[in-house]
């Protein structure tokens, strides 16, 4: 399954709420331009649905771009804060479940997933507060991985009820 989207919002705000009678821009402004680009694939192998014992395997990968221009300007003050920002997202995981029939009326499940996680912003993302003000450089890199996994008990005891015990993490 392929996913892939192109986002784009441009917004003009009125960030003080006010009805400044002050000529030009209000109080307080912001104009902000967001795009952002997910790709997404996930695959998945299925076990057969006769049986006991079901399992479900797969992997799943994305790649997000974010770009982030955003002009803050103020009445109260000369200068504008400008941030330009570049994100990229990466998330790629593996998982899969099995699902065994203790009797006719009772299963047991057992599921797990581990996810790695990447977030990286280019060393020329910046904040910049006005002309001769100092540009703030938000440049880095944050990874992580994390195992999780789930457990149940499911019993239903007739057409119209179903109770479980679930134990999960994540």
């Amino acid at each position: 399954l392929t996913g892939y989207q192109y986002l784009r919002t441009v917004e003009i705000l009125d960030t003080d709420a006010t009805s400044s009678k002050l000529p030009g821009l209000p109080a307080t402004s912001q104009y902000g331009d967001i795009i952002e680009k997910p790709f997404s694939e996930e695959i998945n192998v299925i076990s057969p649905t006769s049986g006991r014992l079901q399992w479900i395997l797969g992997g799943y990968y994305l790649h997000d771009t974010r770009q982030v221009g955003i002009d803050i300007r103020s009445q109260a003050f000369p200068a504008h804060v400008l941030i330009d920002w570049f994100t990229t997202l990466e998330n790629l995981a593996a998982f899969g479940q099995i699902s065994y029939k203790i009797a006719p009326r009772l299963e047991f499940e057992l599921g797990g997933r581990f996810t790695h996680d990447s977030v990286a912003n280019p060393s020329d993302n910046y904040i910049n507060i006005g002309p001769n003000v100092a540009v703030i450089n938000a440049g880095g890199r944050h990874t992580d991985g994390v195992a999780t996994g789930k457990a149940a008990l499911n019993w239903t005891p007739n057409d119209d009820n179903f109770v479980y015990a679930f134990v999960a993490k994540g």
